[in-house]
């Protein structure tokens, strides 16, 4: 996979992800990468979910932050509001309960 990276001046330098995540291939294919900042930007943004709030099946669908603590309680969520975060434009939705 390469992203090619524009700026005011036309194409860029070509860089290689060497990471075959189907999310990762799915944000870089649809996302239009201006320049060098913007490209660190959304990979960043890109890895804080994907550290934080993603669930992984190598640590039994927990995300990293949840694997040291162990699964979360179940609830029940017909008696809670519930809240959508748009992260990198709708393209990752992380959810909440409402407090």
């Amino acid at each position: 996979m390469a992203v090619y990276v524009l700026d005011a001046h036309g194409p860029g330098a070509v860089i290689t992800a060497a990471n075959d995540s189907v999310l990762l291939r799915v944000l870089l294919d649809s996302t239009l990468i201006l320049n060098a900042h913007h490209l660190r930007r959304t990979l960043t943004r890109y890895l804080q979910h994907y550290n934080t709030a993603r669930p992984h099946r190598g640590i039994r669908q927990l995300s990293p932050s949840q694997a040291e603590t162990g699964p979360p309680t179940p609830i029940d969520l017909a008696s809670r509001r519930v809240h959508r975060r748009a992260i990198l434009g709708g393209l990752i939705n992380e959810y909440r309960i409402a407090s």
